[in-house]
Order: structure tokens, then sequence, then C-alpha cells
């Protein structure tokens, strides 16, 4: 999954950083803990505050242990949880296989203790960030289907009870034949209803997958009563939908939310209920795209759409969209709109993505005079020709100097000539944390150096990426400088470059005030982007 599931403007700390940390003693006992259910469910477990059931969870998520994972969740002293709050930080648990697998897991584990009748105190699961699809997604539309069918059930016998039991027919009904007859008394019942807020993924080849969803979303705005499992979606990405079940997706989208809006009390708790992402993927939008039905979007991703009229369709949505901050168009051809495309936009934007959209330097031009690119904290323009809008792209980096945090300019031409005239436009960008040069033509060590020493003193800049030229590797000396040296002067080669890195770090003790710069080798392939 890409960045609208995630936190789009965080980034990973590199490899090399996450190897240096020392483990705290809250987590050396919560891993211990969260291997051991009989722990968790024992009496021993009232000892544990609070704030240590977030650091046991994502233990047992991650070491698969799913007893634990069950008992955690049953024992949960909040009634929210948020899976943002579990202290995911690696690459490595940022994988669209370990979320999927972790999601699944806690919605196994809540769906568990629901039919053990476990006394939950937990109410609400907040899985935003973090997608939900295939299996998971199927389980709790199911789930919240039976439940809507089981709350149907005990209204409707609660009814009954109360008629029998103020007519005449009263007296011949004792407790016991009513216990027996299934008339369980409402005040037994949970006081309010269950809640997912989640990120889901359909993919159009899973039809039952889509149609579970569907009938969950058309009853789940009904599940005020107690007893039920709501589902809201919170971020939605759609896969090779065509135009007539997009069209029913984003319907039921709809009326979940106008119809759920009225039952809600707080400003916060409304929110939680609009859908404030959507990512399409090759999807076929028709002849219309409407999504000023959701004027709470605050991310859009849209990736392979080549209908003519697109952009057309976007411009005329995007002024309702008014919250919206985010946008990211990949594989769209926008050659000469995107000025016009970004004027449409009702605020500024933080993140802004075009990817292989076949921009010419007019588009790069517009961007930096738009007043709505003037806040961008995330610029990535991967897989566009920007050799030829240098010029432009030099006097974009600096009209967003001021909030620009990550800089993406993989795969777009750059070159010997380029790089070493790039340093001093980022070198402006104040608050810089990252920056992505790989897949260019870089083929003079000297340009790749010259890059690096005008961006080593940058005070926030932890990463830059770039691919070394075959003929040379780097290392870092004990002063901390990176060097870029030829084949013949050390002769133990780039594999050293990350032990280099890991013994500056420690050094270093985590002082953020010299930067981090990782190197990264290629593949040995000869590689050249497709630009058309």
């Amino acid at each position: 999954m890409q960045a609208p599931w995630s936190d789009c403007l965080g980034f990973q700390p590199c490899p090399a950083t996450l190897k240096t940390r020392v483990p705290r003693l809250i987590d050396l006992v919560a891993s211990y803990v969260s291997e051991r259910a009989s722990l968790i469910e024992s009496s021993a477990a009232t000892i544990l505050p609070n704030g240590v059931y977030p650091r046991l969870l994502s233990f047992a998520l991650k070491n698969k242990c799913y007893e634990s994972a069950k008992a955690i969740v049953s024992n949960y002293p909040d009634e929210t949880m948020a899976l943002s709050e579990m202290g995911f930080s690696s690459a490595a648990e940022c994988t669209d296989e370990f979320m999927q697998r972790m999601t699944t897991t806690v919605v196994r584990a809540f769906i568990a203790s629901l039919e053990e009748n476990c006394p939950l105190r937990l109410r609400t699961v907040d899985m935003r960030g973090y997608p939900l699809g295939g299996p998971g997604l199927s389980y709790l539309a199911v789930h919240s289907l039976l439940s809507y069918k089981e709350a149907e059930r005990r209204k409707l016998l609660s009814t009954v009870q109360t008629a029998l039991r103020s007519g005449s027919a009263a007296r011949y009904l004792d407790n016991d034949l009513m216990s027996r007859l299934g008339l369980l008394d409402p005040d037994t019942l949970p006081d309010r209803p269950f809640h997912f807020i989640i990120d889901g993924v359909i993919d159009d080849t899973d039809d039952d997958l889509f149609q579970n969803v569907c009938m969950a979303l058309k009853t789940s705005h009904l599940l005020t009563s107690a007893g039920g499992l709501r589902v809201t979606i919170a971020e939605l990405q759609l896969s090779g939908f065509h135009a007539e079940k997009l069209a029913v997706m984003l319907e039921l989208l709809n009326q979940s939310r106008t119809v759920g809006a009225p039952s809600v009390t707080s400003t916060a708790a409304a929110q939680s209920q609009q859908l404030t992402g959507l990512a399409l993927h090759f999807c076929d939008v028709g002849d219309s795209l409407d999504l000023r039905r959701f004027p709470n979007l605050t991310k859009l991703e849209v990736l392979g759409e080549h209908a003519a009229n697109f952009c057309d369709l976007l411009c005329s949505t995007l002024p309702a969209l008014t919250q919206l901050d985010r946008l990211s168009l990949n594989a769209v051809n926008l050659g000469g709109r995107v000025g016009e495309l970004i004027g449409c936009c009702a605020r500024p934007l933080e993140m802004l993505t075009l990817n292989d959209c076949q921009l010419r330097p007019a588009d790069v031009t517009a961007l930096s005079d738009s007043d709505r690119a003037g806040q961008l904290r995330w610029l990535e323009l991967r897989r566009n020709r920007l050799d030829a809008a240098f010029t432009q792209l030099g006097r974009l980096l600096t009209t967003t100097a001021a909030s620009l945090q990550i800089v993406v300019l993989r795969e777009t031409l750059l070159g010997d000539e380029e790089f070493p005239h790039l340093g001093p436009h980022l070198l402006r960008c104040a608050d810089l944390r990252r920056v992505d040069l790989t897949r260019n033509r870089l083929n003079d060590p000297l340009a790749a150096m010259a890059l690096l020493e005008v961006l080593a003193g940058h005070p926030t800049l932890t990463e830059v990426l770039l691919d070394l030229p075959h003929n040379c590797f780097s290392s870092v000396d004990a002063e901390g400088v990176i060097r870029l040296l030829a084949d013949e002067e050390l002769p133990r080669g780039l594999d050293n470059f990350q032990k280099s890195v890991d013994a500056t770090l420690a050094s270093r003790k985590g002082d953020r005030s010299v930067p981090v710069i990782a190197v990264v080798r290629p593949a040995f392939i000869d590689y050249t982007p497709v630009v058309q």
C-alpha cells in the first residue's frame, strides 16, 4: 500500500539508525509478557498499567502470537484502541504484508472474543493507517451482517417480551420460561455497538469480498442498538473497478455517511465516520467522477487513469473537496494542465505526487507560481523528464523551501550537469529531511561529491539516496565526512560502507545536528527510464 494508507508526511529512519537503538525496559517486559497468553489472562494482568497494553499488543502481533493477541484484546482496559499507538517504526514493520497480517489478526482476535462472550471493555478499534483487505475485511463484513441480524432479533424479542409482560398473557410466563424462549433482558446487553474504523482494500477480482462489503455498508449505519458491530471505512483503495461497480460502491459509502451522521453527537466522532481517503487504482471512472459527496476527503490517489476527459472531471470535483491537502496522481497524462488542476484545489496542498504524468517545463513553472503549492511538505515528481525543466525545478524548490521536508526526484533523467547545481536549491529548504535521487543518469563521481559536500552541513537532513557510479564507492571518515573514492583507492569496496555508517552513528550518539547521508549502490543493470 502506498502513501494514502499511512502518514505520508512521516518517513522511516534509515536501517543504520534503527540498528543502534537500545531496547527500553518496557519493551523487554512487553516482549516477554506478550508471548505468554496465560500471564495476560491471569489475575497478574491487573498489576499491568494501562499504558503498557499497546506495547503488549504490538509485540504479540510482530511475533505472530495469536492467543496472546486475543487475550490482550479481551482484557484491553480502555474503550478505544488505535493501532497508531502500537509504536511500529521500522521499514520491515510497514510492508503491506505485515500490515495486512496485523489488521487481520486484530479482527480475528476481537471477533473470537465476541463469540466467546468475553466481557469486553473495548468498544472501538481504530485501524486507520493500516490497510485491511482480503480475508480480514471479508471476515469483518460478514460478522457485521451477523451482528445486524442478531441485533434485529434481540430487538424483536425485546418487543415481544414487553408486550407479553404488560398483557394478560404475562401471568402464564415465568422467568425460567422466558429465558428458555430466548427472551433476554435488554439491560444485560452492551450499552452501545462495537465499532471498527478501517482502511479497506478491495480488488475487483474478489467479487465475494465486494458483495460482503456492500451488504455491510447497507446495514452498518443501522447498528446503533446494543450488540451491533459497526464498520466505518475511513480510507478505501479500489483496484480494477469498472464504472458501474465504482458508482455502486461510492453510493453505498455516501449512504452510510449521510444516514449514520445524525446519531453522532461529538465532532470527533462525526469525523471518524467520514470517508477521508480514496485511492483508485486502474479504475474506469466512466463519464462522471462525482466526489463532491465526500467533502471530508483529505487524501486522493489515482493510478493509471487514461480517460481523455479525466482531467476535466477532476477539475470539476476538486473545488468541493475543501479538506483535501494530499493529492497523488500516478500514470495520468497531465502534460500542460498541471496549473489548471492545482488551481482548482480548494486549499493549499501539503503533499503532491505527480509520478509518470508527462510533465512539461510549463507544468513545473505553474507549480512554482501557484499559491496552492507554497506550503508543500512532500513533493514527488518521479518518472518525469526534468532534465529539460531543471531551471523551473530550481525555482519550484526555492518557492517551497520554507515548508518542504521530503523531495523525491527518482527517475527524472537528471545527470552529471544537474547534480552539482541541485545542492544549493535543496540547501535552502530549512526543514528538509529526505531526498531521493536514485535511478538518474549519474556517471561522474565528482558530480555526486559536489552535491553531498553542499548538503553535508544541512541541520535537519537525515537521508540522501542516490546511485553511485559503478566505478566508485563511498566511505565515512572519523569526522563523519562522506567521501567518494575510486576503486583502486580502497580495495575493500562498497561492503565497508554500511560498517562505516554504523560506526559513525555510534560515535555521534544520536546527534541530529550532523546529518546521516545514506548512499545506495544500484543493481548492475542497464536501466533507462521510460519517458514519453
